[in-house]
């Protein structure tokens, strides 16, 4: 049953008598709905008609030679009548109602699956970002929280990000399911984990299998635990620390702007619910809109810290504008270096920055170079 048609309120009718097909007909050139019509036994039709359009009803059907009878009565208008006579019972209500929406625009429960998936590394990242228990819905966004933890520093190489009503579900694949855990003396090496220059290397156990200056691979081993060499079968954990010399790049298109999100001049004002520090905001009029705070009031009585912000909310549209080259180059620059924050490691430090602008008849292309110096290499089993 369609939601809004019980918010709104409907009717079962009955219509009866030897015209039925002109009461439809007229229906239908009146703009009024009747839905989940049916036949009944003796000839009768049922139907569901909205509240609203009832008393149209009983006048369009005039002079078809039928009557139309109300059997039931259902929906929100119903309710409301029937807890009107009780204040503490509509209170009650009205309190429930706008927790349940309130909770129903909110993330309440994070699910990380994986197998050998750091999950506190995990929810770091997510606190990191400010995605929590209690988040608004609308303010996460599964691709780039996907993006996070698998650009992150935490050994996963991709993350399925999802939002199922109230619950943000997280599926993490490892990057190596062999990968070792902290306080395992099992015999294993170290390899890099990106491609870089090293620039320096201190081995505290195992051989080390690169030296200063050499550009190494992702994959390749960096730290031996083998020491075979030494004594038949001997292996050891590999224990050290490596830094290397990193590139990053990205690249980002910008078409010079010959329009912008300016006022319509149209706006409407809206009102919004604040209870227990969460907001309610009504549906925005506008796809895109600035909000302009009014007022606030505070609303006494129940018990429970309820404000109310009276605000404007202005139309945006794409109006004329001629953009400079400088300021296309900026927007170009300020896209490339979002998608860098994603990649780079929170624990890289960040020697040079560098960046080149290409223009063709499409637009202006940035490219964006970032050397870093981070720690890299992770443990595997021998």
């Amino acid at each position: 049953m369609n939601i809004w048609k019980s918010v709104k309120g409907y009717v079962r009718i009955r219509v009866s008598g030897l015209n039925q097909e002109r009461v439809l007909n007229r229906a239908a050139s009146e703009g009024i709905a009747l839905t989940d019509v049916q036949r009944c036994v003796g000839g009768a039709l049922t139907a569901d008609v909205a509240m609203r359009d009832l008393k149209r009803l009983r006048i369009a059907v005039r002079g078809c030679g039928c009557s139309v009878h109300i059997l039931q009565k259902h929906g929100a208008p119903m309710i409301a009548f029937a807890i009107r006579r009780n204040r503490l019972l509509a209170a009650g209500a009205a309190i429930a109602f706008i927790l349940l929406v309130l909770a129903s625009t909110r993330v309440w429960h994070i699910d990380i699956d994986g197998v050998g998936i750091d999950r506190e590394a995990v929810m770091q990242i997510l606190s990191d970002e400010g995605i929590g228990v209690g988040t608004a819905r609308r303010s996460i966004h599964p691709t780039h929280v996907g993006k996070l933890i698998s650009g992150g520093d935490i050994g996963v190489v991709h993350a399925d990000v999802e939002l199922n009503g109230v619950v943000l579900d997280i599926h993490a694949t490892a990057a190596d399911d062999f990968s070792v855990t902290e306080g395992d003396d099992r015999p294993a090496s170290i390899y890099a984990d990106k491609d870089c220059v090293i620039t320096s290397i201190s081995v505290t156990r195992g051989r080390a299998a690169v030296k200063v200056g050499d550009v190494v691979l992702a994959g390749q081993l960096l730290i031996s635990g083998d020491l075979s060499e030494q004594k038949e079968g001997f292996a050891v954990h590999a224990e050290g620390e490596i830094k290397g010399r990193v590139l990053y790049n990205a690249t980002a298109s910008a078409a010079q702007g010959t329009t912008r999100l300016q006022r319509s001049g149209n706006s409407e004002r809206l009102t919004v619910i604040q209870i227990f520090g969460h907001e309610f905001i009504p549906e925005l009029p506008y796809e895109y809109y600035d909000l302009e705070y009014v007022s606030r009031r505070i609303i006494d009585g129940c018990g429970i810290p309820i404000a109310a912000y009276t605000m404007v909310c202005y139309e945006l549209t794409e109006q004329p504008f001629t953009e400079t080259a400088v300021e296309t180059e900026t927007r170009a620059l300020i896209a490339a270096q979002e998608e860098l924050k994603r990649m780079l490691s929170k624990s890289a430090s960040i020697i040079s920055v560098t960046h080149n602008c290409l223009w063709s008849a499409d637009g202006v292309k940035v490219y964006l170079t970032v050397e870093t110096i981070e720690t890299i290499g992770s443990k595997r089993y021998l």
